[in-house]
């Protein structure tokens, strides 16, 4: 009698020990372009960001992308708006298989305040140098197409748009 359960246990799991064992064959996107607009209440930014994959697991539920960027800031105070303009760099680390997508990025900013630099001075007096830390999440499809992202961190909060291939 047991070996009879046994036996029946056996053809009844072998589909489901196969099924598990099938990888997919779905390629997954290797770039993404987007724009992201971030607040603090005081502090603005808009970014246009490209994101290629450097790395991606075997089980397709982590990669690393590398992350660059120009943008554009804006500071409102008392005295008057402050501009700066910059460039990033950086990583992000992506967790997710399906549409679903976590993220984590690190880097850094180098900007320089616009509204100062006179158009005889050649020096780089005004640059500096900031981190960047965003933790985010990310709705994409694997095959690509519209992607959005919602993120916070050194930018303020954050959203982005943009294209995924």
């Amino acid at each position: 009698m047991l070996q009879k359960a046994f036996f029946i246990l056996l053809l009844v799991s072998v589909p489901y020990v196969v099924s598990a064992q099938s990888q997919e064959s779905t390629e997954r996107v290797k770039h993404r372009i987007y724009t992201e607009i971030g607040t603090y209440i005081f502090l603005n930014t808009i970014t246009l960001n490209y994101e290629p994959t450097i790395y991606e697991s075997s089980s397709n539920t982590f990669r690393l992308n590398g992350r660059m960027g120009l943008g554009l800031g804006w500071v409102l105070g008392f005295d008057g708006d402050h501009g700066v303009s910059g460039a990033m760099g950086g990583l992000t680390m992506d967790f997710g298989r399906k549409n679903s997508h976590f993220l984590l990025s690190s880097g850094m900013i180098v900007a320089t305040n616009f509204n100062e630099i006179d158009e005889l001075s050649t020096s780089f007096d005004r640059l500096g140098a900031f981190p960047l830390l965003e933790l985010g999440w990310r709705y994409e499809k694997p095959q690509g197409g519209w992607t959005y992202k919602v993120a916070g961190g050194t930018l303020g909060l954050s959203f982005g748009l943009g294209y995924s291939f």
